[in-house]
């Protein structure tokens, strides 16, 4: 059972990863998943695969087809990562295979609570609904995977209301607005040790 789940822990790891290079064969000896098949439509190529052995796909992989000796590219992949039979996680790629978008349903009750935006393969964007509402209510925004601001809607008016501006990963002054017209009216310095 231990070394079962050491597999199924490398598994996960790898599949977050956003690795397109990772192949059936590698995923199958991780962690004794099992292939559920696979199926070419045009020049797509879909996979399936059942990482708790029940025989339900819990991992999709979709792939562009390059030429008939099988080389491929990762378009999507999907997760069902606590079993339910939805999709948890959608990532999203480039024609050369580097992530651009991550949608993620953080509440596992189908709808998507976060996207993330990447450039380069690098995150940039974070958007967050936070009172699960179907709203977009927090922005964090990285460079070079730091974040440097985060915005906020506090009210729920689809409006942002606050912000913060970290350096070195410690926020260093907020601003709020407090008329309600979409800007900031009013700066502080974070208190030290932030």
């Amino acid at each position: 059972m231990g070394m079962k789940m050491v597999g199924f822990t490398f598994l996960i790891g790898t599949i977050f990863s956003g690795c397109g290079s990772t192949n059936a064969t590698s995923i199958k000896s991780s962690a004794e998943a099992m292939i559920l098949g696979s199926e070419i439509d045009g020049t797509e190529l879909t996979e399936r695969f059942d990482l708790n052995g029940d025989g339900i796909p819990d991992v999709w992989k979709v792939s562009f087809l390059k030429d008939e000796g099988g080389d491929k590219t990762l378009l999507r992949k999907e997760l069902d990562i606590n079993f339910d039979g939805k999709v948890d996680i959608s990532k999203y790629y480039d024609v050369n295979g580097t992530m651009e978008r991550e949608e993620l349903d953080l509440d596992f009750d189908g709808k998507v609570d976060a996207v993330n935006l990447y450039e380069d393969g690098a995150l940039v964007i974070r958007e967050v609904d936070t009172s699960f509402d179907g709203n977009t209510n927090v922005w964090k925004f990285y460079d070079a995977g730091a974040l440097v601001r985060k915005e906020r809607d506090l009210n729920g008016d689809s409006a942002v209301d606050s912000w913060e501006y970290y350096k070195d990963g410690k926020l260093t002054r907020v601003g709020s607005d407090r008329d309600g017209d979409g800007e900031p009216e009013f700066f502080e310095d974070a208190p030290s040790g932030s």
